[in-house]
């Protein structure tokens, strides 16, 4: 079974989140919890060492060294969202919290390992995630293509910054109409 391991004793949970680093290991994430499989998803391990955060996992990557990121969040009992970006460098035998700012949703990186997360804005960081500034664009999906443009999608409008994230342009609106309902965005590996 592929999921040996990944259960939960109450119904409904949902794997929020997936990565898979440069040997194979995949790296689950769910509410609270992340999971690794050393074996192709035949059996999972819970890998939540220093994850002090009880909130839901929203996002996993990984960079070109392994290290990986998880983005972290939820609401509090006073109704506040809260979120946390931690970081594991041993291949998630361990995390430690780096930044309690924003709640990042989704990451990517460029090709100079400068990390972008989305969370309520979009924010870039160039010291392997011990700071994090914000671009100035909010957004619902980040992409980055093999040229390090980055594409954000924002209010069913894509905008692009090759400058890594100082300035944007949105001449990238051509065919799409303010009723169309995008979700997501992917880069062709061929761009």
């Amino acid at each position: 079974a592929v999921n040996n391991g990944l259960t939960r004793l109450w119904f409904g949970v949902n794997v929020n989140t997936l990565a898979i680093n440069n040997t194979g290991d995949i790296f689950a994430g769910i509410s609270r919890d992340i999971f690794r499989s050393t074996n192709n998803g035949d059996s999972w391990d819970q890998t939540n060492f220093g994850l002090t955060s009880t909130f839901t996992v929203f996002a996993i990557a990984i960079n070109g060294d392994n290290t990986i990121f998880a983005g972290t969040g939820g609401a509090t009992t006073d109704g506040r969202y809260v979120g946390g970006i931690f970081r594991s460098i041993d291949n998630g035998d361990s995390w430690s919290l780096i930044d309690s700012t924003f709640l990042a949703r989704s990451f990517a990186f460029n090709s100079t390992g400068d990390i972008f997360a989305k969370g309520g804005g979009v924010f870039r960081s160039s010291d392997n995630g011990d700071s994090w500034s914000p671009l100035n664009r909010s957004a619902s999906a980040l992409a980055i293509n093999s040229n390090d443009d980055i594409f954000v999608l924002q209010s069913s409008r894509v905008f692009r910054s090759n400058d890594n994230g100082d300035s944007w342009s949105s001449q990238l609106d051509n065919g799409l109409t303010g009723s169309d309902a995008i979700g997501a965005l992917a880069i062709n590996s061929n761009d």
